[in-house]
């Protein structure tokens, strides 16, 4: 699940991620913003690989790679949830 505190805007090529705790943006092609929004509800990682899956062209293999990659490149931001959190509160 995404941390509480990113703000997104979405634009023609996708969508920018502010974090307000880092003051950082990040930039979001579509199929990044595609997970960005299925990370709004707790979901498990085999979820999202469906999810994702089911909507784009790819092999399991390409998905399952670059969903790794991302959700690692979120976590390193610090823009995902710890496991077990309430996003909504802070502290």
């Amino acid at each position: 699940m995404r941390a509480a505190d990113p703000i997104g805007a979405g634009f023609a090529d996708g969508l920018v991620v502010l974090s307000a705790e880092t003051g950082r943006y990040f930039g979001f092609n579509h199929t990044a913003e595609a997970i960005w929004e299925l990370l709004a509800t707790p979901t498990t990682v085999r979820e999202l690989r469906d999810t994702l899956l089911a909507r784009f062209d790819a092999t399991a293999d390409e998905v399952t790679a670059s969903l790794g990659d991302f959700l690692s490149t979120l976590s390193e931001q610090s823009l995902l949830a710890a496991p077990g959190a309430d996003p909504g509160i802070s502290g």
